[in-house]
């Protein structure tokens, strides 16, 4: 009816309307409209028309203008009708091009029928929009990967990776360029992730198998390809492949299917609210995403992807009860699906749901009577009833399929332990030993079973795989934590023992429970960030029966480090444990665990530091709970300095090893968290509460903080235009951690180790430091360069390939000015981390080795090496850089080659804004980079383009001269003249021009413009304002000339430099005014007389005709000083007559 009354059918959309009341009487909506139809059918169709748009709510675009463009588009598309569907969503942007919804589904579309750079610009365009989605970088990596923009491409899906690491759409993208380019392995393990991510998608299983096939693992892409079947009987590629490893054939063609976007309304709108409830659930509000994917699943009740994503919510929060609701009816949606029905059993299995899980094994059995992982859910459901006999039937028909999956291997083991089968339980310990030789489980298991057959009365029972049911603390618990350990140093320095568990451990073992208990808090107190301190604990409570004592140790341990599975194990174990239940048997009177702060301690080394050190103290003394200064030889009053400001002083005897001490600090420190300052830095008031904000960020082990270096002039601080860097100052007191490196120490690395025990992460934090290090007279009086030349050159003798102490030798080599040495140390770090494999560098390493060395090369102005380096695979490795991307640019443009500055330009400003562990180089940030683009593109005769980046330029800093000189010449060249000057006009109107400005302005205004009298005022106005500049002095007298004032221009002509032109105009000024001429240089006089006749021509184009036969007539005059000008003149004479 709608579509009726828009195109003038009004009586069809009258009978429209009154079939729906026929149906609905209820109606309001049809009711109204055909009220309006009916009321208004003498007025002309454009004004019903608009009327009815008005009222009309659902439909109309007053109210969803984005959802109606977008439905009508799917209508478009699913008719066959693509042109039109583009056609609507072209026409919906250009309404509201800053719609996301509508921009991505335009850009989907374009991509869908190829036309890659219009979908490409689209994508650019919702990055703007949405700068966070991860989305949105994936759809421009796909076009730019099409458009054969390899740059964009890497650098777009390196943003896509860094904000989503596990986007679904992403990773298939990822795989299938990995399969383009044969990168099998690769490949592999990103489809690998995805079957995990989505384990019921065939195609992700498809693309497995074959990567899996091609990387010689057939035995792997046999059961993947079988898997593939189970979810889709009918799948040919499947059936195809498997027949062709069975025959020894190459395996089938697979193409992962990689979508440039959802379709235009439903799908996009899923994604973004999705998108919503994992950012809500990044910033810690849980709560918050299960609102957003519950008021989004009241309208889509059967969206199966929302409800796996709130089972796995609620499952991720240890709610097995809630998440069974959402699993159940995704099952019942699926009814015919096995892996649904799987996945809503093993969670009622969890929840203590035995209706539910039967109700699911039925169906599972029912569908497929053999499918292995049924078969161990159903014998794991029988192992809990301590049913052993039905468990280890059931567990041995899913052993069939299941050949090297140790959970059934060490269960059966199990379960014939309890029915008394010792020689059958010591073969399947023998056999999980075989697959994992080191597995611990495994071998106490074989060790109780061969003390059964030697005395079976006193025989210990085997640690079972899955949780068993019986009253006594299990031990499963106890042997996960065992399995664990502590991995304690048994070398390097002093501090990374400060904390140990040796003697904890030792009264454990020993049965001194409480002493052992004691020791481990001892340790804490030393080490207050100290997971396997609290997992020690829970092994102690568990030896003592005490399940209750043991899971708040547990749950302590995931207050610290909440993404670690040990603990998560464990404690999930005991939760499920009948003694869970039941009160504590323990009559042991437990010391109470420390409680959770953020205290932080502030540690400094020193020497001679009593100007510098009390601006340091006192930015920390009202936020820090201890502050520690280690003192290695001050003869001033550094230590007086650090006690009056409440600082505990301890004294190290130097060693030329700034690590040393630095660790020697740190065995002093007894708060949570540690910030290590110099004594030149501070921290500014302002920060602290964003210090606050990142001491409170769960599962970051450490921060790398901003830096800003500051120099004090007159009297006043400024910045030094350095930019900022990113230095590793904050982490938690953990054991373990300790500085590396006689000079330029640092704690990463051993930062890095531990968080990989306890899979917590390392950031960039939000704490601006600031550094006042750099001002000349302080590097004078510290003779900081030379001291650490020293150091380095020591470091190098012991460690002669280490990239980062010949990165930091070369750094102060050049500071030195020894610059040609430097590079030579530049070189060889570049060399030696290139041999180096990329995961293995610590990526603030690499970031700061390429940035010195492309910044060493150009200060050298060596462009052609300089371009190669920014181009190289280190560089690459590195994002690149917005600073790296600049200076590559600029080496390219330093070698002409403008076309190929385009690209690293570009991403230089794409790129800018991005958070990198060095300071931005200068000129990165502000206009500078469209400036180059600019030229760059006037260059290459990219005149629109060029336009728009000189714009960009000028509007980012509309008092820079230089951008406007090069637009306004820009403009001139382009045939423009009036329009640049312009440009010219606005510097003068704010105030910003300089004599370049003026000196441009005068040569447009004589040399492009044909109006004399412009060229006279703005002449007049330069020579005003710059009377001794010599080509602004040379175009005013161009103007007078012009103009025949030739005694004033003859004035001007007199001052400029010596050059022919000048010389040319002195001497038809002279001869203009009665006056002889003698040449100052008669060797130039042919080059004299072409300048002469060339000025004679101007006065003839300009007007000034009699004053130009005046000096014809003085032909002989002329001849005197210029024969060849004479000969000219007298020819053309001739030519008149």
């Amino acid at each position: 009816a709608f579509c009726q009354f828009k195109t003038g059918d009004v009586d069809r959309a009258i009978n429209t309307y009154q079939q729906l009341l026929e149906f609905d009487s209820s109606d309001e909506l049809a009711a109204h409209n055909l009220q309006v139809i009916n009321t208004k059918q003498n007025e002309p169709i454009e004004n019903e028309a608009l009327e009815f748009g008005a009222v009309e709510a659902p439909i109309t675009e007053a109210h969803h203008p984005a959802e109606n463009h977008l439905e009508q588009a799917d209508f478009f598309q699913e008719a066959g009708n693509a042109e039109a569907a583009v056609a609507e969503l072209e026409q919906a942007v250009a309404k509201d091009a800053h719609n996301a919804q509508l921009v991505e589904a335009l850009g989907s579309l374009y991509f869908q029928q190829d036309r890659f750079e219009e979908a490409r610009r689209q994508f650019r365009k919702l990055i703007e929009l949405q700068p966070r989605s991860a989305m949105a970088y994936t759809r421009l990596a796909m076009t730019s990967y099409e458009t054969d923009r390899f740059d964009e491409f890497e650098s777009a899906l390196g943003l896509a990776m860094e904000i989503d690491p596990e986007l679904p759409d992403m990773l298939r993208f990822m795989g299938k360029v990995n399969l383009d380019q044969e990168r099998h392995y690769d490949a592999g393990r990103i489809f690998g992730k995805l079957v995990e991510l989505e384990p019921e998608n065939v195609q992700n299983l498809l693309a497995l198998a074959k990567c899996l096939y091609q990387g010689g693992q057939e035995e792997a892409a046999q059961v993947t390809f079988e898997r593939a079947l189970q979810l889709e009987p009918d799948n040919a590629i499947a059936s195809a492949n498997l027949k062709a490893i069975s025959e020894g054939e190459p395996a089938a063609s697979v193409e992962p299917p990689v979508e440039a976007g959802p379709s235009p309304s439903d799908e996009a709108a899923l994604r973004e609210l999705l998108q919503r409830a994992q950012n809500a659930l990044e910033a810690d509000k849980p709560d918050e995403a299960i609102t957003l994917l519950e008021n989004l699943l009241s309208q889509r009740p059967n969206e199966v992807e929302l409800l796996n994503a709130l089972g796995n919510l609620y499952m991720g929060q240890g709610k097995p009860a809630e998440a069974l609701e959402y699993f159940r009816r995704n099952a019942d949606l699926r009814a015919e699906d096995v892996m649904p029905q799987l996945q809503a059993a093993t969670t009622a299995l969890l929840a203590r749901d035995y209706d539910v899980f039967e109700a699911h094994m039925q169906r599972v059995l029912k569908i497929e009577p053999g499918h292995p992982h049924g078969l161990k859910l159903l014998a794991t459901a029988n192992f809990r009833a301590q049913d052993f006999a039905q468990a280890a039937q059931l567990y041995e028909q899913a052993v069939l399929d299941l050949k090297e999956d140790m959970e059934v291997i060490l269960a059966l083991g199990v379960c014939q332990f309890r029915l008394q089968k010792l020689n059958e339980a010591e073969g399947w310990f023998r056999r999980a030993l075989e697959i994992d030789p080191y597995n611990a489980t495994a071998a106490e298991n074989l060790k109780a079973v061969e003390q059964a057959k030697a005395n079976p009365a006193a025989a210990p029972q085997p640690a079972p795989a899955t949780v068993a049911t019986n009253h006594e603390v299990d031990a499963t618990a106890v042997q996960q934590l065992k399995n664990e350990g502590t991995s304690e140093p048994t070398d390097g320095p002093a501090v990374s023992r400060v904390g140990m568990l040796n003697e904890a451990q030792q009264l454990l073992a020993a049965g001194q429970l409480l002493k052992s208990w004691n020791a481990a808090l001892a340790a804490i107190a030393k080490r207050p960030f100290h997971p396997e301190a609290y997992l020690h604990l829970a092994e102690v409570a568990l030896e003592a029966g005490n399940v209750h004592q043991a899971m708040r140790c547990l749950e302590r341990v995931l207050q610290l480090a909440p993404e670690w599975d040990v603990p998560m194990q464990a404690l999930e174990t005991l939760r499920n444990h009948p003694a869970s239940q039941q009160p504590s048997a323990s009559d042991i009177e437990w010391p109470a665990l420390p409680p959770v702060e953020s205290r932080l301690s502030v540690c400094l080394i020193v020497k001679d530091e009593e100007k510098m050190l009390p601006r340091a103290l006192e930015s920390v003394r009202g936020i820090a709970h201890q502050i520690v200064v280690v003192d290695t030889g001050s003869s001033d009053r550094t230590v007086e300095i650090a006690r009056e400001h409440g600082a505990e002083v301890h004294h190290f005897e130097w060693c030329d090893n700034f690590s040393a001490a630095r660790n020697y600090a740190l065995e002093h420190v007894r708060g949570d968290w540690v910030l290590v300052l110099d004594a030149d830095e501070a921290l500014p008031a302002k920060e602290q509460h964003k210090l606050q904000a990142d001491l409170a960020k769960p599962n970051y082990l450490g921060h790398r903080l901003p830096l800003v270096n500051f120099i004090e002039v007159a009297g006043s601080t400024e910045e030094t235009g350095d930019g900022l860097c990113y230095v590793p100052r904050l982490f938690r007191n953990a054991p373990g951690l300790h500085f590396i490196g006689r000079v330029h120490e640092q704690v990463y690395s051993s930062v890095l180790v531990r968080q990989a025990d306890w899979n917590m992460k390392s950031g960039i934090g939000t704490t601006t430091l600031h550094h006042f290090g750099y001002a000349p007279e302080v590097k004078e009086a510290r003779d900081k360069v030379k001291r650490n030349l020293r150091l380095l050159e020591q470091a190098i003798q012991e460690q002669p390939n280490e990239p980062a102490l010949l990165m930091n030798y070369a750094l102060d080599l050049f500071n030195d000015g020894q610059f040609e040495k430097a590079l030579e140390q530049d070189r060889e770090a570049f060399k030696q981390l290139a041999k180096v494999p990329a995961n293995e560098i610590f990526p603030e390493v690499r970031e700061r080795l390429v940035s010195l060395f492309c910044y060493h090369l150009l200060q050298a102005e060596l462009y052609e090496e300089l371009a190669e380096t920014a181009a190289s695979q280190l560089a690459k490795d590195c994002g690149p850089t917005a600073s790296i991307h600049y200076v590559h640019g600029l080496a390219l443009l330093k070698l002409d080659r403008h076309e190929e500055a385009i690209v690293p330009l570009r991403q230089c400003i794409l790129q800018r804004d991005e958070p990198a562990y060095t300071a931005r180089f200068k000129g990165v940030e502000g206009h500078g980079p469209h400036h180059l683009l600019a030229d760059c593109y006037a260059r290459t005769e990219q005149v629109e383009a060029a336009k728009a980046e000189f714009e960009t330029a000028l509007e980012l800093a509309p008092k820079a001269t230089s951008p406007r000189w090069s637009y306004a010449r820009f403009l001139t060249e382009s045939g423009e003249p009036e329009a640049a000057l312009k440009l010219l006009f606005e510097a003068i109107d704010n105030g910003t021009i300089d004599a370049r400005l003026w000196s441009l302005g005068c040569n447009i205004a004589n040399g492009h413009l044909n109006d004399s009298e412009v060229a006279m005022h703005w002449t007049d106005c330069a020579i005003e304002a710059f009377p001794e500049h010599p080509e602004i002095r040379k175009q005013r007298g161009v103007a007078l000339l012009t103009v025949g004032r030739f005694r004033e221009a003859l004035t001007c002509f007199e001052q400029t430099p010596s050059h022919p032109l000048n010389e040319g105009a002195r001497v038809l000024c002279l001869l203009a005014t009665g006056q002889r001429a003698q040449l100052a240089d008669p060797d130039k006089e042919q080059l004299i007389s072409a300048a002469f006749v060339e000025w004679y021509r101007r006065l003839l184009a300009r007007g000034q005709e009699t004053a130009a036969r005046k000096l014809m007539e003085q032909v002989e005059t002329i001849a005197e000083p210029l024969p060849t000008a004479a000969a000219v003149l007298r020819e053309a004479m001739l030519e008149e007559k």
